[in-house]
């Protein structure tokens, strides 16, 4: 028997909600609006970013202050995520996307303009009907200057 409109229709919901958390939190990163990004993460995540080594979160207090001087070593960031790919069961799910993003940092006193490309593979849970990031995961797979290109310059000096 093929689904009901009513499990079709909470399917697409269930998808649009949780693009819809990792749309906020790249636009909440780019805005460096740390209070609003740290509540969307469950009261028991994990956040995890970096290239080869990952730098890891499981407070919210102490993931709020890191990003906090994170952004502000960042002079300009947008996060352009894409290819979203979304799987829900029940009230988990998982969610993977390409990154592809600019960055303006200042370097030795001397503004460098970024390009950034990774993969989020990330983990959510749905807590009282609201959905919820709990593990987030992104693996840079280059950042490199502009001028250079990630051929030249793969992983280039960021903060």
């Amino acid at each position: 028997m093929p689904p009901t409109l009513e499990t079709r229709i909470r399917k697409v919901k269930n998808y649009q909600e949780i693009a819809n958390i990792q749309a906020r939190y790249s636009f909440f990163v780019d805005e460096a609006q740390i209070d609003d990004l740290i509540d969307l993460f469950a009261e028991d995540f994990t956040w995890e970013v970096g290239f080869d080594q990952m730098t890891s979160f499981t407070s919210k207090p102490k993931l709020s202050a890191f990003l906090k001087k994170f952004n502000g070593a960042a002079i300009m960031m947008r996060h352009l995520p894409v290819t979203p790919c979304i799987e829900v069961d029940g009230d988990e799910a998982t969610g993977m996307w390409y990154l592809f993003g600019m960055v303006t940092s200042s370097v030795d006193g001397k503004e460098v303009a970024n390009w950034v490309q990774g993969t989020y593979k990330n983990a959510y849970r749905r807590v009282d009907g609201k959905w919820f990031i709990s593990h987030l995961h992104f693996k840079y797979n280059f950042m490199t200057p502009f001028e250079d290109g990630w051929v030249k310059t793969p992983i280039a000096q960021f903060l």
